[in-house]
């Protein structure tokens, strides 16, 4: 069986963790090709964190000249779902994909895609690297955080669910009743960081972002009070992110991993381009494939997608579940999925 990590991955801890439960049904694929979808782009990286910063400030300057109910409503839909692509462009970063080097990736991933969200990348490294070794166990942090104490899921991931009460879900998340939820993300993933490791035990590079990000979140607050930046700051940023974002995030965290029955928990979901690029940006539907193999990078997840596709991965004897659209999502957890 080939060994799917980087030459890096050894060495930096974070890069792309393989998963116990689909390290068995690999298939074989050709060393050289595979080299070639875990390189490490930074341009296409930066290319993409671009795209969504630029949209945001297209989406704002929309509503502000257009000065409209509905223009400030279709900002906030396209505001969170770019918000949500930064978040992917964090994941990606967590992975040591935005850059080849482990300061100026972490300085990137922090910086434009963390921080403005108010999530500490390196945290969620931590958190998501757990989520990778102990896939659906008691020792994932995803899957503890959805199930009881028993191990039975919470009430809010019982499925299958009857399309009503998922829709109501989703809705309270879209109106802004899922804050409590997304802060206490928020406080899962700030914990996580630095796990054991006390102030003197982190890293040179880990200190100076600490004081980066005090001066970053301090340079905002001053900005915004100089400028009298508040409102637009509330009405443009966190209203998306506590509203669309919430919902789109709930959304994928039920494709990826909930409503699937019979096989190992992880699901791709296929998507149209404006499913894309309102629900699933850059590649992240792509979820089983990810697990299958965590160091290929974002731009080339179709690819391998390709290639597992055509091993029988997807197939019907296959063990890893490929669903198209999201309105598929709801009807296999709604219907007939369960976890």
């Amino acid at each position: 069986m080939l060994d799917t990590t980087s030459p890096h991955e050894h060495s930096a801890p974070g890069a792309a963790v393989i998963d116990a439960d689909t390290r068995g049904m690999r298939p074989r694929i050709d060393p050289a090709a595979l080299r070639v979808m875990m390189r490490v782009d930074a341009r296409a990286s930066l290319a993409a964190i671009a795209f969504d910063w630029g949209t945001i400030a297209t989406a704002i300057a929309f509503a502000e000249r257009v000065s409209h109910p509905l223009a400030y409503l279709a900002a906030v839909v396209v505001i969170g779902a770019r918000q949500h692509g930064l978040g992917v462009m964090m994941h990606e970063g967590a992975h040591l994909g935005l850059h080849k080097r482990r300061p100026l990736n972490d300085l990137i991933g922090e910086l434009l895609a963390a921080w403005p969200l108010f999530i500490s990348m390196r945290g969620y490294r931590a958190h998501h690297n757990e989520h990778h070794r102990h896939l659906n166990s008691e020792r994932d942090p995803d899957f503890r955080y959805r199930t009881e104490e028993d191990g039975s899921p919470r009430d809010e991931f019982q499925f299958p669910m009857p399309p009503g009460r998922l829709a109501l879900l989703l809705i309270k998340d879209l109106i802004g009743l899922g804050l409590a939820r997304m802060l206490g993300t928020l406080r899962r993933i700030v914990a996580s960081e630095g796990g054991e490791k006390t102030t003197r035990e982190r890293s040179p590079s880990d200190r100076a972002l600490d004081r980066t990000r005090l001066v970053f979140y301090a340079a905002l607050v001053t900005i915004l009070t100089v400028t009298g930046g508040w409102r637009g700051f509330a009405l443009y940023w966190l209203v998306p992110l506590f509203t669309w974002m919430s919902m789109v995030t709930r959304l994928r965290g039920i494709a990826e991993h909930w409503g699937i029955s019979g096989r190992v928990g992880t699901r791709t979901t296929l998507v149209s381009w404006l499913e894309g690029f309102l629900l699933a940006p850059h590649n992240i539907g792509f979820h089983a494939d990810h697990h299958m193999f965590p160091a290929v990078r974002f731009y080339a997840l179709p690819e391998l997608h390709r290639v597992l596709a055509g091993r029988g991965v997807f197939s019907a004897k296959g063990r890893l579940r490929r669903t198209h659209g999201y309105l598929g999502v709801f009807r296999e957890c709604t219907r007939s999925g369960e976890r």
